[in-house]
């Protein structure tokens, strides 16, 4: 069960996990997909902190580049969201940003997937993620963050594998 919540985390709460819901400068959302058990899932490119990482933009920046080997600009945060994990309620963080750079598809440094990388509109989005009611929620908070923080005006409704 996930809990959404818009905003900071939660004093004392432990971060666990920090993705991005990032955007083209078209307002479009990346999403990376992978075969999974014989079926096509898509998700936000991210994952956990390391030690090396100084906070959640660094461990973001550097998953991002990982995952899919894209660069983004200055992440802002989006909220997150609470489950249970081996007992004790975690969070796990959502920031949005503007794609800046996407360099030549190559297999996450970590587990070898070469990703696909692909643009749609968030609405879609939603959709493709086929997360529970928080994933909605997710979305659509990003997509208020990304009109106020990050300039984005329109979400256009195109396509696109990168």
């Amino acid at each position: 069960m996930f809990t959404w919540h818009n905003g900071e985390v939660r004093e004392g709460l432990p971060t666990t996990q920090v993705w991005g819901i990032l955007f083209s400068s078209d307002g479009r959302v990346l999403l990376k997909g992978e075969i999974y058990n014989g079926k096509k899932v898509y998700s936000f490119p991210g994952g956990k902190p390391e030690p090396q990482d100084a906070n959640r933009v660094e461990t973001l920046r550097r998953e991002v580049l990982e995952e899919v080997n894209i660069t983004i600009k200055v992440p802002v945060l989006v909220g997150y969201q609470t489950c249970i994990d081996e007992g004790r309620e975690i969070a796990q963080v959502r920031m949005t940003a503007i794609i800046e750079k996407v360099g030549k598809p190559k297999p996450d440094v970590d587990s070898k997937i070469l990703y696909e990388r692909v643009l749609v509109h968030p609405q879609k989005a939603i959709k493709m993620l086929n997360y529970s009611e928080s994933g909605k929620q997710q979305v659509e908070a990003a997509m208020k963050v990304a009109k106020v923080k990050l300039g984005i005006e329109e979400f256009l409704d195109k396509d696109e594998y990168i």
